[in-house]
C-alpha cells in the first residue's frame, strides 16, 4: 500500500472508515506507527433509583457478549454532548434529565491519536417510544452490583473505569462507595 501524507506530517500506510494508521517520522530513523480514530464518548446513565445502566452486546473483536457503557464515535459535524445523547438512545432507549460531561483525554497515549469524552447521564429513563435496531441488551445493576462485576472480571470495558475518578474529582460524587 502506498504511503499518503497526512495533515499532521505522518505517512498514512492504511486506512478504513473506522480507523488510519500512520507512520510518523522517527529521529532514530525507525518507524513508529500510531492509530488514529475519531474522538469517541462513554456514558455512564445513573437511573433515578441510582442503578448503573450496561450493555450487553456481542463484539466480533473477542468474539463473544461483552458488558459495557454506552459509547460510540462522534459523527463529523457532532458535539460530543450530541453524540452522547445519542448513544445513550440508540444502545439503551434511555433519555437523561441531565448529561453531564467529566473530561476527556487519550486512553493510550503511546499509540492512539483520538479524544475520549466521558459523561454521565443523570436521571436516565426509559423512551417509552424507543425501538432498538441494534442486537443491544440493556441490564439494571447497583452500584454494588456493578463493583462485584467489576471485581470479578465480568465488566468488559475497563477502559470506561476512568469515569469513576473524574466524578469525584470533578464532581466531589463518590459514584462507587466502599463498603
Amino acid at each position: 500500500m502506498n504511503a499518503k501524507p497526512s495533515d499532521s506530517g505522518a505517512s498514512v500506510c492504511f486506512s478504513t472508515p473506522w480507523f488510519q494508521i500512520e507512520e510518523l517520522p522517527a529521529e532514530d530513523g525507525l518507524p513508529f506507527y500510531r492509530f488514529t480514530m475519531p474522538n469517541a464518548v462513554v456514558v455512564l446513565p445513573i437511573d433515578i433509583d441510582g442503578n448503573f445502566v450496561l450493555i450487553k452486546q456481542f463484539r466480533e473483536v473477542v468474539g463473544r457478549h461483552t458488558l459495557e457503557f454506552p459509547a460510540g464515535d462522534v459523527d463529523e459535524g457532532e458535539s460530543a454532548h450530541e453524540t452522547a445523547r445519542r448513544e445513550l438512545l440508540e444502545e439503551t432507549g434511555y433519555r437523561c434529565r441531565e448529561l453531564v460531561k467529566l473530561g476527556n483525554g487519550t486512553l493510550r497515549l503511546n499509540r492512539d491519536k483520538g479524544l475520549v469524552s466521558f459523561f454521565i447521564a443523570d436521571a436516565a429513563y426509559p423512551d417509552m417510544d424507543f425501538h432498538c435496531s441494534e442486537q443491544i441488551e440493556t441490564m439494571l445493576v447497583t452500584p454494588n452490583e456493578f463493583h462485584d462485576l467489576v471485581a470479578r472480571n465480568q465488566f468488559d470495558h475497563i477502559s470506561a473505569l476512568p469515569i469513576f475518578v473524574l466524578a469525584d474529582i470533578v464532581l466531589g460524587r463518590t459514584l462507587l462507595a466502599a463498603d
